[in-house]
């Protein structure tokens, strides 16, 4: 337990986002899938948080951080790719 609560005190300095994607895991698993755009999230945590290790915590906020990026790269690209064909 105590390690768990370690491993999320990390996760928060972290990321914010994923500390709060985390925290809300049993919220998730009874929302809809249009409310929350992390389908991969809900079908990474099957399990309560309060069953997670504190391995299996790390490594979820890992995966919802490089999400974050991946995204946020995309959205660079994407709006990049908009603005070369606006000008030309």
């Amino acid at each position: 337990m105590k390690s768990q609560v370690k491993a999320i005190s990390e996760v928060k300095k972290t990321s914010a986002k994923a500390f709060q994607d985390i925290v809300n895991i049993g919220k998730l698993e009874n929302s809809s899938p249009n409310d929350h755009p992390k389908n991969d999230l809900k079908k990474a945590s099957n399990v309560p948080l309060k069953e997670m290790s504190a391995r299996e915590v790390k490594q979820l906020a890992d995966k919802i951080v490089k999400n974050e990026i991946n995204q946020e790269q995309a959205h660079r690209r994407d709006t990049s790719w908009k603005k070369h064909f606006k000008r030309a």
